[in-house]
């Protein structure tokens, strides 16, 4: 049962309201009891201790204090807290960092913005410098008469006796015969093509001189017993070299042999842009046609190779524009297309044209590692023009140009760019120049023009082809592509600009590194005094400069008497380029192989060899006369020696005849080490093996004259071999059809089987 409490009438409620006061009451009766402890408990004065001891006291300490040290005791606590005053007043004088408290607005704009004066931009050096070299057969413009081929006749086709060929008929042959009625005698051109004779009103055996060059005049196979390329090996073999359109009939023209080393480095031109906008397209007085990066020339310098590690390189200068540009009008007889897109050239300024190599390919030549190729169609890779005006017989030739570094005298004038009525290099002939040359009055630029050559322009040339005059002019071959330069332009298309140019002067069996500078027009001083900027809008370094620059000349004038405007500035060198050398193209190409005959003496007893085995190995040497590859077959046995005078059918490089030379030594001091190869071949039949009529490629290790090993494989070889053999190939399926020859195929040639 619970404890019930009971609070009377009115319940908790009225109890709290009757007796409140009286607990109030009790809780302060408790607080003076409280206070009245606490005072009675409280410390009291020690005995013996008065108010005239504590005053006794407090004077003692009085006199400590007036008479005594008081510093030795405070010394300690108040020399430790003392701080460095003088580096803190060093402080005090640094200017505050206002960084934390700018604002991100000015509180005040300006009304006109403000420009930086004009600075110098930096110039970039050449990059990436390359070199490519070998021995090649340039068709050049000569005064004197050709007689590298003097005494040399046609090569003729070994008829067999039981099977004479009939005496080709001596009327009027009709156009448009097919390849195999050309390769029987039946003359003519190509299907479809008259012949060069029939068209220019001469004979029809002046075609057979020239050896089938001009249109039609291809695939007539053999006339009259003499060997003449087939139709399917010129465009298989001879697609990719220049081809001329230029035979026996031209008179100053001859293919003559170069070593050649063509160098290739490339000028940053998408930074240098970007320098020029840097440090002058926020300055006072910036023009966008004025104020871009011009390249004016380039300067190479060649260094021989030594065998001493240590020593150092002696630098000798070995071309620049001018000296390229002169050296190419007065001996290219040609221009080829070009190989590299034509958004990285700087055509006659910077990159020099190819010269006309003759049946072998230049893209080694024309092209840098880094430079996309050009995508050439069919008309521009087959049809390629050539034929230079005749030089005048016994006319006397101009000095030879010498390249130079000095520039005392101002920067040569380029005739690259064309000059008015001459067709130049990178303009169709008979336009204006529109760029300007160093050394001249600088127009970048016309209404209708650009950098280079005309808006959009390809700069095909004439329609009559490359027909350079007595002074000189150069084709209209590469046209620059879009604007460089011109209104609306701001930043170029492309990453680099190509330097090429081509060295004729090394020596075979030498080594060569080269460098190369490019000029570029000052933007502070151009050539072109009306585009001078202010004096006063100039940044003081480049002032200072100019001062120097302007006081060179005048000191100049002053001694030689001759004008001189220093409105260039040039860049440092590029890197050394990789070591070439200029090797003799002497060579071997490896071809069918028969293995060794054996017997055994019983049927389990050894077997003895009865001829051991042999091959056929064409040896491939450059004759410099005549500008082109002499093969001559050869049948060797292990051991065998190269050394051996034979005759050869070689090409005529300029008019594509097959030649014979009789009697030609072939010099070459290698041999044979080992030969494998001939055996027939094993196919698995079931459980068997079978042999079959193939036989196993030839293989052979020759040794040269200075001791390299170099294989020969029938397989990898074969397409060489063919060539400088001249062996052509025939429809695998009978003979073409009569009137159209391989052209009859529409969907192109058919599959070609063994050769004749």
């Amino acid at each position: 049962m619970g404890l019930k409490i009971n609070f009377g009438k009115g319940g908790l409620k009225g109890f709290v309201i009757q007796h409140a006061e009286k607990g109030i009451f009790g809780m302060v009766l408790v607080l003076v009891a409280a206070f009245i402890y606490s005072s009675a408990t409280q410390e009291t004065v020690e005995q013996g201790e008065s108010p005239n001891s504590l005053k006794g006291g407090a004077s003692g300490a009085l006199n400590t204090l007036q008479s005594g040290n008081p510093w030795a005791a405070l010394a300690p606590e108040r020399l430790g807290k003392v701080d460095d005053y003088p580096a803190l007043a060093q402080n005090a004088r640094q200017p505050v960092d206002d960084a934390a408290y700018r604002g991100t607005t000015p509180w005040i704009k300006d009304l006109i913005p403000r420009q930086q004066k004009r600075q110098d931009p930096e110039v970039y050096a050449p990059l990436k410098a390359e070199a490519e070299a070998g021995v090649f057969a340039v068709m050049t413009r000569i005064t004197k008469p050709d007689d590298a081929w003097v005494g040399d006749k046609d090569a003729t086709v070994e008829q067999p006796k039981e099977k004479p060929k009939p005496k080709p008929k001596k009327e009027r042959r009709p156009r448009g015969g097919g390849m195999y009625d050309e390769m029987m005698g039946s003359g003519g051109g190509a299907t479809g093509m008259s012949g060069y004779g029939e068209e220019m009103g001469m004979p029809m055996d002046y075609g057979s001189e020239m050896g089938g060059m001009m249109p039609g005049g291809y695939g007539t196979g053999m006339t009259a017993g003499k060997r003449t390329l087939g139709q399917f090996y010129i465009k298989h073999y001879l697609s990719q070299g220049y081809r001329p359109t230029v035979g026996l009939g031209a008179v100053g023209v001859a293919a003559r042999s170069f070593p050649v080393v063509a160098v290739k480095a490339l000028v940053p031109f998408e930074k240098q842009w970007e320098e020029y906008e840097r440090a002058l397209a926020s300055a006072t007085g910036y023009s966008p046609m004025h104020d871009i990066p011009k390249y004016l020339l380039f300067v190479a310098e060649r260094a021989e190779v030594s065998d001493d590690p240590n020593s150092p390189p002696q630098w000798k200068t070995v071309s620049n524009s001018r000296f390229a540009m002169e050296w190419a009008l007065k001996n290219y007889a040609g221009v080829p297309p070009e190989m590299a897109d034509e958004a990285y050239l700087l055509p006659g300024t910077l990159t020099m044209p190819v010269p006309p190599v003759l049946l072998q390919p230049y893209d080694a030549l024309a092209l840098h590692s880094e430079i996309p190729r050009r995508k050439l169609g069919p008309h521009l890779a087959m049809g390629q023009s050539g034929a230079p005006e005749a030089a005048k017989e016994g006319q006397e030739e101009p000095a030879a140009p010498q390249p130079s570094a000095d520039f005392s005298e101002g920067l040569p004038q380029i005739p690259a760019a064309g000059a008015p009525g001459v067709g130049g290099y990178g303009m169709a002939p008979g336009m204006g120049s529109g760029m300007g040359y160093p050394g001249g009055d600088m127009t970048y630029g016309t209404d209708a023009g650009m950098y280079g050559g005309a808006p959009g322009m390809e700069g095909s040339g004439s329609a009559g082809g490359y027909y350079p005059g007595p002074s000189g002019g150069m084709p209209g071959g590469y046209g620059m592509p879009g604007a460089y330069g011109m209104p609306g332009v701001n930043q170029p298309v492309v990453k680099y600009k190509m330097i090429r140019f081509f060295d004729f002067t090394a020596e075979p069996g030498k080594s060569y590194q080269y460098r190369v500078r490019v000029m570029i027009e000052d933007p502070n001083r151009p050539q072109d005094r009306n585009s001078e900027p202010n004096p006063r809008i100039l940044d003081q370094a480049v002032s200072d400069r100019l001062a120097k620059v302007i006081a060179d000349d005048e000191a100049y004038i002053k001694t030689n008497r001759k004008p001189r405007r220093t409105s260039w500035r040039q860049t440092e060198w590029s890197e050394p380029s990789n070591i070439v050398t200029v090797v003799s193209p002497e060579r071997f190409v490896g071809g069918g192989a028969t293995s060794a005959r054996s017997v055994k003496l019983t049927l389990t007893g050894p077997s003895v060899e009865l001829e051991e085995a042999k091959g056929k190995v064409v040896t491939v040497v450059w004759d410099r006369r005549r500008a082109t590859e002499v093969p001559a077959e050869r049948e060797v046995l292990r051991g065998a020696f190269l050394d051996f005078t034979d005759k050869a059918d070689v090409l005529q490089p300029l008019t594509l005849q097959i030649k014979r030379i009789e009697d030609f030594n072939f010099a070459t001091d290698a041999f044979v080490a080992d030969l494998r190869g001939g055996e027939p071949l094993l196919v698995d039949v079931g459980t068997s093996k079978e042999e079959t009529p193939l036989p196993v490629p030839g293989e052979y290790l020759v040794v040269d004259g200075d001791g390299r090993l170099i294989v020969c494989n029938e397989v990898n070889d074969a397409e060489d071999y063919r060539r400088l053999l001249f062996i052509e190939d025939r429809p695998a399926g009978g003979a073409a059809s009569a009137a159209g020859g391989y052209d009859a195929y529409p969907g192109g040639y058919p599959t070609y089987g063994a050769g004749s």
